[in-house]
Order: structure tokens, then C-alpha cells, then sequence
């Protein structure tokens, strides 16, 4: 047993600044969502879903001149109200958990991580398993940006990740098929769900993401035990 990990401390610390620490250095600022703090209340359930860790590189308007051809390299898209950056939830560690659990407790996200926070004895500390999960969240944007540098272009980056998607939408039109038709059963629906996660994260930007997170996720998760607690 580890016992390093039953100090207090983690689960207190600020996800969003645990990224200002350990994200490796890029031209995009760190950021968390505008009017965060009315986000973390009871009743905001449903607009928590879609504060998600992100890198945000291009805009709506911008990904629809870039997929209808009318894209020019030359305009500003950027939202002055949502600057291009990544972005994270201002919101303990240790209350992730329950405040995001849509992208948080993702099982597919679980299952990638989980022999990095279990103990030989089959033991798990809660504080070990949450700031790895967090170290991976972080790391998984990053790996978005990686990718988005070994492309020329901005719309080239975004037309990849159109074409990456398409297993996706596919499956989301599927879905919506039964849905239309009246087929789509509590339990069909639960299946699908599932199915979906799983599809997501076999999507070529979500994988290429994924490993990169994996292959730093050690050391990393060292580096935040360190900084957190000093040691």
C-alpha cells in the first residue's frame, strides 16, 4: 500500500490550475470557461455536460467556411468572448466526479487508465485515481494539439478531423433512424449509448489523442503528486 496518497491536498486542488502546471508550453493560453463559478451550482446539471476539457482552435462559424469551401485564411473568426485556448473546469479535483461525470466517469476513459492508479494489492485510493484521471483529461487536449501542429493549416487540421468523425456521425444518424421510427427502446438506447462511447474513442483524432495522453500519463502523474504535495 502507498500511503503517500492518503495526505490530504489533491482532491482540493484546482483542475484548471494543476493544467497551468503541467501542460507543456504552446502558443495558446490556458483557460476556463466564462461565468464558471455560476456553473458549479445545483441546478446547471445540464450546461455542466458541455464544459468539457477542449482544445478550442476554431469556431463554428469558422468550421463551416472551412467544410463549405468559403473558408479564408486570412479573416478572424475568433469569438472575443471565448478566445481560442484550452480549456478547463475551475473545480477541485475531487469534484469532477460528481460535477462532470458525463466525460469524468467515462468508463472507456476509465478502462485506459485504470492500471495507472491500482495498487499491486488491487487497492485504489480515490485520490490516486482522480488526479490520474485529471492528468489524463489534461494530457488528451494536449494531444490534440500535437496533432493540430503537423498539419500546414488550420483547415487542413479541421478537415482531418471531419473525415476522423465520420464513424461517428454515421452512428448518430443510426440512432436517430430508430429514434424517428420508434424503435428505440430505454434499453436500446442504454446499449447505444455505450456503443457510441466506444466508437468515439476509436475515432482517429480521439485515439491519436488518447496515446499521446498514455504515453506521458506516468511521469505526469508523478509530476502533479509532486507539485501538489510537495514532495
Amino acid at each position: 500500500m502507498d500511503n503517500r496518497w492518503l495526505q490530504g491536498g489533491i482532491e482540493e486542488y484546482s483542475f484548471l490550475e494543476l493544467a497551468k502546471k503541467i501542460l507543456p508550453a504552446s502558443e495558446f493560453p490556458i483557460l476556463t470557461y466564462p461565468g464558471m463559478e455560476h456553473y458549479l451550482t445545483l441546478g446547471a446539471e445540464e450546461i455542466r455536460k458541455s464544459l468539457q476539457p477542449r482544445f478550442h482552435y476554431v469556431t463554428k462559424e469558422e468550421e463551416k467556411a472551412i467544410l463549405d469551401g468559403s473558408w479564408d485564411s486570412s479573416h478572424s473568426y475568433e469569438d472575443e468572448s471565448m478566445k481560442y485556448g484550452f480549456y478547463f473546469p475551475d473545480a477541485p479535483i475531487g469534484q469532477l466526479n460528481h460535477l462532470f461525470p458525463s466525460w469524468f466517469r467515462d468508463p472507456c476513459v476509465d478502462e485506459l487508465v485504470r492500471s495507472f492508479y491500482v495498487e499491486d494489492s488491487g487497492a485504489v485510493y480515490f485520490s490516486r485515481k482522480y488526479l490520474t484521471t485529471a492528468v489524463f483529461c489534461i494530457l488528451h487536449e494536449y494531444g490534440h494539439y500535437v496533432d493540430f501542429k503537423r498539419f500546414e493549416s488550420k483547415d487542413q487540421y479541421a478537415l482531418w478531423i471531419y473525415d476522423a468523425k465520420k464513424p461517428l456521425r454515421d452512428y448518430d444518424n443510426e440512432i436517430k433512424q430508430l429514434s424517428e421510427s420508434g424503435q428505440l427502446t430505454e434499453e436500446e438506447f442504454e446499449l447505444r449509448s455505450r456503443q457510441r462511447r466506444n466508437i468515439y474513442r476509436e475515432c482517429a483524432d480521439e485515439k491519436s489523442a488518447d496515446n499521446y495522453a498514455l504515453s506521458l500519463l506516468e511521469c505526469k502523474v508523478n509530476e502533479a503528486f509532486q507539485i501538489i504535495t510537495g514532495e
